[in-house]
């Protein structure tokens, strides 16, 4: 009975250690991984109750401030708020400095509207996040060829950016749930150049298997195949024990996130 306490306490801290990471919305195992591997990049967050919400839909303005967060670029985006373009981004309008980045920094991404307005807080379309994602990618109307959004939305698919996605309306707004699995194809695509896309965002190693997590909540040791690493900022979810995938990390060694491949195999 003593060796059997004694084994139960010394499981706790590492039971303790590395938090599920996860959202209690979130039923589909794809998804979480999905959305695991943004929250560790700091793209994703819940809301205040803590909860994911993959049916509701996102903004023009927050998916600029996803796609900014996700190149890295987030800490520029002060140096941005005093720069308005738009007569219906204003001064006071919160993702004023991810737009400015979006539209006119060094990876724009984005237009307005045709009517000299942004639209910052219209929802946006399944049409919109997909060209955007591939003007990241690298692409551009001459590439995508056809009128739009058709020819972004094929060029798109060949590109196996709509892998896990039902995109049917073209107009319909972009949830949440299909923003991060456009997203996370992103990371896993090639750039027009034929150069890997998230190599662009640190040194990644592929084919790395996560095989525990461990140290203190605030270590977040995350032991692979490849070594021993700590997270750069939120922790790794114990979901991705297991899993096989490429491990990004930044310039000091420290993981910024690792994107699973597709197989799903553990």
């Amino acid at each position: 009975a003593l060796l059997c306490a004694a084994v139960l306490v010394a499981a706790v801290p590492a039971a303790l250690a590395a938090p599920a990471l996860s959202f209690p919305d979130i039923t589909d195992t794809e998804l979480a991984r999905d959305v695991a591997v943004l929250t560790m990049l700091g793209v994703i967050d819940g809301d205040e109750s803590g909860r994911f919400k993959p049916n509701d839909s996102l903004t023009r303005a927050q998916f600029c401030k996803m796609a900014i967060i996700l190149l890295g670029r987030g800490d520029e985006e002060p140096m941005y708020r005093n720069r308005t373009i738009f007569p219906d981004v204003t001064s006071t309008h919160w993702a004023r400095g991810y737009i400015y980045m979006a539209v006119k920094g060094e990876k724009k991404f984005t237009v307005g509207m045709g009517d000299n307005l942004f639209r910052p807080d219209s929802e946006v379309t399944n049409a919109q996040a997909v060209t955007m994602v591939m003007r990241i990618l690298g692409y551009a109307d001459a590439d995508a060829g056809m009128s739009w959004p058709e020819g972004y939305l094929s060029l798109a698919r060949e590109k196996k950016l709509l892998e896990g996605l039902t995109v049917g309306d073209v107009n319909a707004p972009m949830t949440r749930g299909q923003a991060a699995r456009l997203l996370c194809n992103m990371l896993a695509a090639k750039q027009k150049d034929g150069s890997s896309f998230i190599a662009t965002l640190g040194a990644a190693a592929d084919n790395v298997v996560v095989m525990n997590i461990g140290g203190t909540a605030a270590e977040n040791i995350i032991q692979t195949s490849a070594g021993d690493f700590k997270a750069a900022g939120r922790g790794m979810s114990r979901d991705m024990i297991g899993l096989r995938g490429t491990l990004l990390c930044d310039a000091n060694g420290y993981v910024r996130t690792f994107l699973p491949d597709r197989t799903g195999q553990v």
